[in-house]
């Protein structure tokens, strides 16, 4: 127990980190999920796994979602809490503490030295890229699954194998996600007989694997009968949807080597963008190809593999969310582990560099989770690092339509004329929001009847 002081320590401090986001309100999905949504109240098991993960109509193609634990978990804490938005963040903020806690675990299991895990850890504990997962109830998917992955990556370096299946398979029905831990599975053993010279690198890291594939193709077949089949429109869309892809990529990789700044939505990174990240990947093949090192090949797995989904699925996404800073979050074990072998490299200054970005990741994360307190400050936000999101302009303008500001929301899409002045849309909010500001100045200002006999 006393070698698990320091990770524990790491994830107490994760756990104060986050303290401030426990004041925070529902935002945005949150009020689908808990609010306007009697799901939760009376989801029974065979809901959970029979069902779309919305609870949408099962004729048309609503989603892609099919998560039965993240549904059983949101009404186990129904249950224990009713709607208490407070109870939900806490158990999201000790989920992201269980996760900076075990990935501790896998990698000390690994056999990293102590001085890359604790840097990788530490790292991992304060990105500003977990705030949208840690700090936003809806967000409780991205952090549960990780902690499962990661749980299920500990087991298995530890020889606890069972364990670690049955794990995998959790994180799966937890979220699509987690079908990457094959791959990852498999760059950990091909590793680990790399490190014993082992001439059958690669079959044993086949036959590693394989158990894994088992809940992938089972999760998978549950999927195609229970989601009902994608029309074909949407198959055109992510067969036509290749540039697409190398933008949201691009965008996650400057998100997770700069994670600054933050928000809910963004725009889409242009050519030059684009092609730089194209030449940094293709930098980092090369890199890998002559070092050889199964370290580096082991962090660029854990990059790479979890942010395929969100990459390949974008041209299925609604636009403005098509690139989310939750969808990185195990990701960031990744990018964590690689800086801290980097650092390795350099003994006499890695300590230091390694405070200086443990200190800016913490600031980022504080000033991140304000963000996070309320839809209005999340939306208003959103505004700042992409002023010409149509998307964030009119849940913006709902919230606070919402709230009885008709006229503030009229202003609000107004202000989104100038970067769409086609927008019926837009148009169309601003007449009803001024239709019901009148209504509501009329009925204020009305003399008061005379209360009848």
């Amino acid at each position: 127990m006393r070698g698990w002081n320091f990770p524990l320590l790491i994830a107490a401090l994760t756990v104060a980190l986050y303290l401030p986001s426990l004041s925070g309100g529902a935002v945005f999905d949150d009020h689908h999920l808990l609010e306007y949504h009697p799901r939760l109240m009376n989801l029974t098991l065979h809901d959970a796994f029979a069902t779309d993960f919305w609870g949408g109509n099962p004729t048309p193609w609503k989603s892609m979602h099919y998560r039965p634990l993240a549904l059983l978990a949101y009404r186990a804490m129904y249950l224990l809490f009713g709607m208490d938005p407070a109870a939900f963040h806490l158990v999201n903020v000790l989920l992201n503490a269980a996760a900076a806690f075990l990935l501790w675990i896998f990698l000390e299991g690994a056999g990293f030295s102590r001085r890359v895990t604790a840097i990788a850890v530490c790292l991992f504990a304060v990105n500003p890229l977990h705030v949208e997962a840690a700090a936003w109830i809806t967000g409780m998917m991205e952090t549960l699954m990780a902690a499962l992955c990661l749980a299920s990556l500990a087991c298995y370096g530890r020889g606890h194998r069972i364990a670690s299946v049955l794990l995998a398979a959790a994180a799966m029905l937890e979220k699509e996600s987690a079908f990457v831990l094959p791959g990852i599975v498999f760059l950990l053993e091909w590793r680990r007989a790399r490190i014993e010279d082992s001439p059958k690198a690669l079959r044993r890291a086949e036959l590693a694997a394989l158990p894994y594939v088992v809940p992938v193709i089972a999760c998978l077949a549950a999927r195609a009968i229970i989601l009902p089949r994608m029309p074909e429109d949407l198959q055109a869309r992510f067969l036509d949807g290749v540039p697409l892809m190398a933008a949201v990529g691009a965008a996650y990789l400057r998100m997770l080597v700069w994670p600054w700044p933050l928000g809910i939505s963004y725009a889409l990174p242009g050519a030059g963008a684009i092609a730089l990240a194209i030449l940094a990947v293709i930098a980092g093949a090369a890199v890998l190809l002559w070092r050889k090192s199964a370290d580096l090949a082991l962090a660029a797995g854990l990059i790479v593999l979890p942010l395929a989904a969100p990459v390949v699925a974008s041209p299925l996404m609604t636009e403005w969310i098509q690139i989310q800073d939750r969808y990185t979050y195990l990701s960031t074990a990744g990018m964590c582990l690689l800086i801290a072998l980097m650092l390795a490299k350099i003994p006499r200054a890695s300590l230091a560099v390694a405070v200086i970005l443990i200190a800016a990741g913490a600031a980022g994360t504080w000033r991140q989770e304000r963000v996070w307190q309320s839809s209005e400050t999340t939306w208003r936000h959103a505004l700042e690092i992409t002023p010409q999101s149509q998307f964030a302009s009119v849940s913006l303008a709902r919230d606070l339509a919402r709230d009885g500001r008709f006229d503030e929301a009229a202003q609000v899409c107004q202000q989104a004329l100038t970067y769409h002045p086609g927008s019926e849309v837009l148009r169309s909010f601003i007449m009803r929001a001024r239709q019901l500001e009148t209504r509501s100045k009329r009925y204020w200002t009305a003399p008061i009847s005379r209360t009848p006999r």
